[in-house]
């Protein structure tokens, strides 16, 4: 009975990326509308740990990954453009655009794919100061060294999902709050501090519906393809929109 259920709860790749992006909408209303519950960003604390999850899929299964890291990196730079036009034109809403998780996973594809040259003799230069560049403006960028972290275990644990899910769940709550215990002290493990301040730990609940996923791509028509690159900056610019009326 209970694999039965298991069974009906394994979700493929597209249906992972419905799930990541209702929840993304439902994290971003709280971000700019304001007097929404808090509870929308507690349910947003899972999303990008799904995405650069699936970008490691994508990274792994992709038949083109130069194409593959263009397109994000030409994602993340249209963003930028595009949210600094919409601040111009309709300035005054109640949070600045500063979001932009294309770049983050435009800095964890450039990771991996110079992990993957350091493999072979023919590249001696490039991989070192291409994984450099990532580091440093994947740090810069809007998942920060967490994006970072979380590519490395989910590449390097791959083909070992019980690993990569401890891996996973130490290190996001050591750099949340282990960090913060030691720079603000033990005080930041107060009930207050954990669920309204600093719950950036909540990510953790992302392992569940990572080790739900199935393996297959799932649903795969070209609009669904691009589905992402178009959603994600859309309703962060409608939001912000909607959020000056408030």
């Amino acid at each position: 009975m209970s694999t039965t259920i298991l069974s009906s709860l394994r979700m493929n790749g597209f249906q992972l990326k419905c799930l990541a992006l209702i929840l993304m909408i439902i994290d971003h209303i709280h971000q700019y509308i304001p007097y929404t519950p808090i509870a929308f960003n507690w349910i947003g604390r899972i999303v990008a740990p799904i995405f650069f999850y699936l970008m490691v899929e994508g990274f792994r299964k992709t038949s083109n990954r130069s194409k593959y890291i263009l397109r994000m990196w030409i994602a993340g730079v249209v963003m930028g453009m595009g949210s600094e036009a919409v601040m111009l034109l309709f300035p005054g809403g109640s949070t600045p655009i500063v979001n932009n998780i294309f770049i983050s996973l435009g800095c964890g594809l450039l990771l991996l794919q110079s992990w993957e040259w350091a493999k072979s003799s023919k590249y001696a230069v490039w991989p070192p100061l291409l994984m450099l560049f990532a580091i440093v403006v994947g740090y810069l960028s809007e998942a920060s060294y967490l994006g970072i972290a979380m590519t490395i275990i989910f590449y390097a644990l791959r083909h070992k999902p019980a690993q990569m899910a401890y891996a996973y769940i130490f290190t996001m709550l050591l750099l949340t709050v282990g960090l913060n215990v030691i720079y603000l002290g033990f005080e930041m493990l107060s009930v207050h501090h954990l669920f309204y301040t600093h719950y950036q730990w909540m990510m953790i609940g992302a392992v569940i519906p990572i080790l739900l996923y199935n393996g297959q791509r799932g649903y795969h028509a070209a609009w669904a393809k691009y589905m992402f690159y178009i959603a994600y900056p859309v309703h962060i610019w409608l939001l912000y929109l909607i959020s000056r009326l408030s």
